[in-house]
């Protein structure tokens, strides 16, 4: 449950940051933008500069949350109802303390 867990965090991961290579971007195959990199392309422009955002940086900022909806409401899901019943999980079998998760208090 904890692998399956992970992994779908890793691919969450992948629709923000993107594919992260090895060694050098060049190691990259084709694939569709990350939210990081329509978020980039909306940000860029406005550095230095007092004009308005351009029309591809509306653009730009629109797929960047229609790409974060969907995973939002993912993220949501596996913290309040997934990483719950693995926590509750972990506590019925004694499994020892880990990181993020307070142990039961006992007197």
């Amino acid at each position: 449950k904890a692998s399956a867990l992970e992994k779908e965090l890793d691919d969450i991961l992948w629709k923000f940051d993107g594919q992260q290579p090895k060694a050098s971007q060049e190691e990259n195959w084709p694939a569709p933008p990350s939210i990081n990199e329509y978020l980039g392309v909306a940000a860029y422009g406005t550095f230095r500069s007092t004009a308005g955002p351009t029309k591809t940086m509306k653009e730009q900022m629109q797929l960047a949350k229609e790409a974060l909806k969907p995973v939002y409401d993912r993220i949501k899901v596996i913290m309040e109802v997934e990483i719950v019943k693995l926590e509750t999980e972990l506590d019925k079998y004694g499994v020892p303390f880990t990181p993020g998760r307070l142990p039961a208090w006992v007197k």
